[in-house]
């Protein structure tokens, strides 16, 4: 019989467990994994915190969609990752993950390779960035500003509409 729990690991604090943790914060924690009691894995994992919250927010009420400004802001804090530590990381599905990547994949703010499995399998794909979070602070500025722009223009031609009645 395979066991399947999941511990969170704070330093010097016992462990809790992840159903009875609301917030996520940004430490580096370890997971615990029990496939059988003689097969134990550990690895480290970064969650998104508060702030991250809080930035994701603000992107989304710039326009941009959650899973992309949640995977925007995980995966620049790593230096490569895999889809499953975005989604466990951000607290999102694995469709909203390969979404998000395909979306960064086409505006060239990251790049894929593949991890061969030995033997048979899928290839795990991982993600490492290409360009720095300030650059594509800096296109996404400059896309609202843009829009900001398109509005301003169709509001001076409305009101000339309107004038001109």
């Amino acid at each position: 019989m395979s066991l399947y729990k999941r511990y969170l690991h704070f330093d010097n604090h016992p462990p809790i467990k992840t159903q009875t943790l609301n917030n996520w914060f940004y430490k580096r924690i370890v997971v615990t994994k029990y496939e059988t009691v003689e097969n134990m894995k550990r690895k480290n994992l970064l969650v998104l915190d508060e702030t991250d919250d809080k930035a994701v927010q603000i992107f989304r009420d710039l326009g941009m969609p959650k899973n992309l400004a949640k995977t925007l802001l995980y995966i620049y804090q790593v230096d490569e990752c895999r889809s499953a530590d975005v989604e466990q990381a951000a607290d999102l599905r694995q469709p909203e993950v390969s979404i998000a990547m395909q979306e960064m994949k086409r505006r060239g703010w990251v790049k894929k390779r593949n991890l061969n499995k030995k033997g048979k399998g899928r290839p795990v794909h991982i993600y490492t960035p290409t360009k720095n979070l300030s650059e594509i602070m800096n296109v996404f500025e400059q896309e609202k500003l843009k829009e900001v722009e398109t509005i301003k223009n169709d509001i001076s031609e409305l009101k000339n509409l309107i004038k001109s009645r």
